[in-house]
C-alpha cells in the first residue's frame, strides 16, 4: 500500500515508478545487511525540500526518519543542486541512488551527507544512528536516457542548438556541418525536439523553448554518454612557470574549457586544473604546447567534436560557453560551481 501511495503521489510517471523501484531495492538490501527495520511512510506535498519519499529506520531502540532524494546515479555536476535542495538540515536527509562513484562518496562522507546505493553500500551518520557499508559490489543498474537526442549524435546536435539557438534558422546542412554529424540525422532530431515541446513555430519561424531545462539535461547526459569518449589523455606542463603563462599559448585550434575557459570569460578563477579541446594530434600538442604525458597530471586533452560555425569567437582560445559550463559542473569544488553559474548567465544572455 505504501508503495502504491508513493507511485500515485507521483502520478505514475515512468521516472517516478523507477525511483520507487530503486528505493525498494536499496531498502531491501540495507535490511539484509544491517538487520534494521525500514519502511516508507506517508509524506506531505508541502514538506520542505519536496522529498521523493520519507522512510523510517529502526535499529535496536533507535527510530529515525529520513527525507529521501532519489537519483539514478550521482555525478559531479549534480552535487551543487543536490546540496542546495537538502539545505542545512542534512542529518534529516538520505540520498538514494543506483550508483555513486567513489570520489563522490568520499565527498558526501567528508561533508556529512547520508547516502544509500541500490546495492546496500551506505553511509548514514546522525546523532543517534550510524550505519556504514562499503564492500557491496556494483550491479548492472545504470540506465541511460531514452531517445536519439540523448545519444552521442543527438548530444552533438543539441550542443549546436543550445549554444546558438539562432542555428534553427539555418539549413539542416549547416546544422549538421556545425555539429559534425551526418545530414541524414537532422530531420529526426528536430522532430524529436518538436515532439517534446522544445520547438514551437512563431509566425513561420521555429524557436527554441525551455532552453535552460534542456541545458541542464544536456549537461547530465554529456558527462555520462559523450564526454568519456572524448578524453584523449592526461598531461602536465614541461615547466612549472607555464601554469601562470598558459594564456600566452598561441597555438591554433586550442579551446580552453573548465577552469581556464572560465578564467578567459570572467577573470574569476586562477586555474589549477587545465582542460582543452583540440583536433590536433597528441604529438603536435606535446611539441607546440610543451606538455609531457603524465597520468597524474593536471591537463586533460579532449577531442574537439564540433566545427566552428560562428564567424568570430569573442574570446579567442575559449571553448563555447556551454562546454565551459558543463566541464565546470564536473567538479566537486564550490568555487568552480560559482564560476559555472557566471558562465551559465553569459550563455543564457548571449542569444
Amino acid at each position: 500500500m505504501v508503495r502504491e501511495h508513493f507511485i500515485k503521489m507521483n502520478k505514475m510517471r515512468p521516472e517516478s515508478i523507477q525511483a520507487s523501484k530503486t528505493l525498494d531495492t536499496a531498502i531491501a538490501e540495507l535490511k539484509n545487511i544491517s538487520g534494521a527495520g525500514i519502511r516508507k511512510i506517508a509524506s506531505s506535498k508541502n514538506m520542505h525540500g519536496n522529498p521523493d519519499a520519507v522512510i523510517e529506520i529502526k535499529l535496536r531502540k533507535i527510530h529515525q526518519e529520513f527525507l529521501v532524494e532519489i537519483k539514478n546515479e550521482i555525478r559531479e555536476h549534480m552535487i551543487e543542486r543536490l546540496i542546495e535542495n537538502i539545505g542545512t538540515e542534512k542529518n534529516k536527509w538520505l540520498i538514494v541512488a543506483k550508483y555513486i562513484p567513489g570520489p563522490i562518496k568520499d565527498f558526501l562522507k567528508k561533508h556529512g551527507y547520508n547516502y544509500l546505493e541500490m546495492t546496500g553500500n551506505c553511509f548514514i551518520s546522525t546523532d543517534h544512528l550510524f550505519i556504514s557499508v562499503n564492500d557491496k559490489g556494483v550491479k548492472n543498474v545504470l540506465k541511460t536516457a531514452e531517445g536519439k537526442l540523448w545519444k552521442a549524435t543527438g548530444l552533438k546536435f543539441l550542443f549546436v542548438i543550445l549554444e546558438d539557438p539562432n542555428m534553427l534558422t539555418y539549413t539542416q546542412r549547416d546544422i549538421a556541418s556545425a555539429a559534425g554529424i551526418a545530414l541524414g540525422n537532422i530531420s529526426n532530431l528536430l522532430e524529436e525536439l518538436r515532439d517534446g515541446g522544445y520547438i514551437i513555430n512563431e509566425e513561420g519561424e521555429e524557436k527554441l523553448q525551455q532552453r535552460e531545462k534542456l541545458i541542464d539535461r544536456w549537461v547530465e547526459a554529456f558527462h555520462v554518454t559523450l564526454r568519456p569518449k572524448l578524453q584523449r589523455g592526461m598531461f602536465r606542463f614541461a615547466r612549472p612557470d607555464q601554469q601562470k603563462t598558459w594564456r600566452e599559448q598561441k597555438v591554433k585550434d586550442i579551446y580552453w574549457t573548465g577552469e581556464p575557459g572560465a578564467d578567459l570569460y570572467t577573470d574569476f578563477l586562477n586555474p589549477e586544473n587545465f582542460e582543452l579541446y583540440s583536433s590536433r594530434t597528441i604529438a603536435d600538442l606535446m611539441v607546440n604546447m610543451k606538455m609531457i604525458v603524465d597520468k597524474n597530471g593536471n591537463i586533460l586533452v579532449l577531442d574537439k567534436f564540433w566545427n566552428d560555425w560562428k564567424a568570430k569567437n569573442d574570446i579567442p582560445g575559449a571553448a563555447p560557453l556551454l562546454l565551459v559550463y558543463a566541464d565546470l559542473k564536473n567538479s566537486l569544488d564550490s568555487r568552480n560551481w560559482e564560476a559555472a553559474e557566471k558562465i551559465k548567465k553569459l550563455l543564457l544572455n548571449a542569444n
